[in-house]
């Protein structure tokens, strides 16, 4: 497993090293207010963590377009009690000891979103190493991510080894585990999830993706939507992989969108052809808590079900609540990812610090468990100790 086992922050000596610390704050700040705590935070302690080891440091970041960048180096001074001053130019990169420097990789204009090897050797000239802890930009192949890593020494920072080390975690475990895929769609991910079959114990299907699962077998699923393009390749993953599938039993479904009740349908007597299938039912709820109760290992990836309807929200947060639990025990491992179910999180006022592992890897957690398209990654060494 050399690939989840990179050279990293720690394995250097940072002490007076001028390094540059590339992080990702989109979404973060939002009405001159923090949005994204998670991310926030989990960046705020990774510039702590390279800090004890006293380097020169410069901070390299991204953000949206819509972001409010205005009072990022207040908020980041305010919580590491250093002096942080934003620059705008790579002229401006001054090392020293007494304050940090935040550049908004923005500046770097059209080489940003490329790449431009005479900026990037620019760039790496100035400094002694490089630490990659964003790992949202790992696919990308451009001058702040992968361009530099290719001219000066790079390593990872916390934040992605965190990430590596609980994905390995999560391969290497021998027990029982599961592999929960609240996926909406499936078109472009399906050998990321054949890929899941191989690692774990079970897959359990929610959301979108069970019912065209559901379809492929012929059942009544109503008018709820379903992914006709894909129904052969379902087929023959039934057919390789029906002893590790498990579908839902019943769902939470209504007749018209505006309705405010909800009815519990089985799926194997259905026949209504008027409803829509929105949400896993309580039956089905029941035996996912059985089944993680009795896994090591527990990967949820995205929502049970519609959940920008409210009346669709209660059995992924109702989980979500029992895989806090679970969390408390430390023999069991909870890993989190994808983009609406730590949105999901945020919104209903979830510490993500009560599960084992919330991932920060967004999309990318494709790209980490089939080890594709993760450009920076390649560039830098495996850790063979």
């Amino acid at each position: 497993m050399s690939f989840y086992n990179k050279v990293s922050y720690l394995d250097v000596n940072l002490k007076n090293t001028k390094v540059i610390l590339r992080l990702d704050f989109s979404n973060c700040i939002f009405n001159g207010e923090i949005y994204d705590e998670y991310k926030f935070f989990s960046n705020i302690d990774s510039i702590k963590e390279i800090l004890k080891s006293n380097p020169l440091l410069v901070i390299f970041y991204s953000i949206n377009n819509d972001d409010d960048n205005s009072e990022l180096a207040k908020k980041i001074e305010k919580f590491i009690n250093l002096p942080v001053d934003e620059i705008f130019s790579l002229k401006e990169i001054k090392f020293n000891s007494k304050n940090i420097l935040l550049f908004n990789c923005i500046f770097l204009q059209e080489d940003y979103h490329k790449e431009n090897e005479e900026l990037s050797k620019q760039i790496a000239m100035l400094i002694d190493l490089f630490i990659f802890d964003s790992i949202a930009l790992v696919n990308l192949k451009n001058v702040s991510t992968y361009g530099i890593s290719k001219f000066c020494h790079s390593v990872i920072g916390p934040i992605v080894k965190r990430e590596l080390d609980n994905i390995n975690r999560f391969i290497s475990m021998q027990q029982e585990k599961i592999y929960i895929c609240g996926l909406e769609r499936m078109f472009n991910k399906l050998s990321y999830i054949q890929n899941m079959f191989n690692i774990t114990t079970n897959v359990f299907f929610a959301d979108g993706c069970s019912l065209t699962f559901l379809k492929s077998l012929n059942k009544n699923i109503g008018k709820s939507f379903f992914e006709e393009e894909i129904i052969k390749d379902i087929v023959k993953i039934q057919n390789n992989f029906f002893k590790k599938i498990l579908l839902p039993k019943d769902f939470h479904s209504i007749e018209k969108f505006n309705q405010n009740e909800l009815k519990n349908i089985e799926v194997d007597t259905n026949k209504n052809d008027s409803i829509y299938m929105l949400d896993i039912g309580d039956e089905t709820l029941l035996n996912i808590k059985k089944k993680c109760s009795s896994s090591k290992a527990i990967l949820l990836e995205g929502v049970l079900g519609m959940i920008e309807l409210p009346l669709f929200q209660q059995q992924t947060n109702d989980l979500l609540q029992f895989l806090k639990t679970l969390s408390k025990d430390k023999d069991i491992f909870v890993f989190l990812c994808g983009n609406t179910l730590v949105n999901f999180l945020r919104h209903n006022k979830f510490n993500c610090n009560d599960f084992s592992y919330v991932s920060h890897a967004e999309k990318k957690i494709i790209n980490l468990f089939l080890k594709k398209d993760i450009h920076c990654l390649t560039i830098i060494e495996d850790n063979i100790l």
